[in-house]
Order: structure tokens, then C-alpha cells, then sequence
């Protein structure tokens, strides 16, 4: 998880945790804890991300999935 991409596209698009997790149906904790990686981003929630910002695949991939390749 890069909690810093996500940011970066939230502030882009005007929103704030606040709004985000509203929007998405759950408490600022509940994100915050998603956001920390303290717990995972269910499917749907990233679906519902992607589509709010109209994100393609490899912006879905670099924000919620780490590769790293040695």
C-alpha cells in the first residue's frame, strides 16, 4: 500500500479522509486503519476508489499493491 499515492490522488480530486470514507460508507478509523495498512482495502473498496478517480490499472497497482522485484 502507498498511502502517500493515495493521498497524493485524493488532494487532486478535492477530497479529504473525511469525505473519502463517508463516501465509502465507513468511519475515518476504519480508513485510517486501511490507510496505514494496518488492515487491507477490500475488492470493492478499491474498485470504488479507482472508479472516484478514474485511476487505470497501473495507478491501481502502484497505490494498492507492492511489487518488488530483486
Amino acid at each position: 500500500m502507498n498511502k502517500n499515492k493515495l493521498r497524493a490522488e485524493m488532494v487532486l480530486h478535492g477530497d479529504t479522509v473525511k469525505e473519502l470514507a463517508k463516501a465509502m460508507g465507513m468511519c475515518r478509523a476504519t480508513f485510517y486503519s486501511k490507510l496505514n495498512g494496518d488492515s487491507d482495502f477490500k475488492q470493492s473498496e478499491i474498485g470504488f476508489i479507482q472508479k472516484r478517480y478514474s485511476l487505470d490499472a497501473d495507478a491501481v497497482n502502484e497505490i494498492f499493491f507492492n511489487f518488488e522485484v530483486s
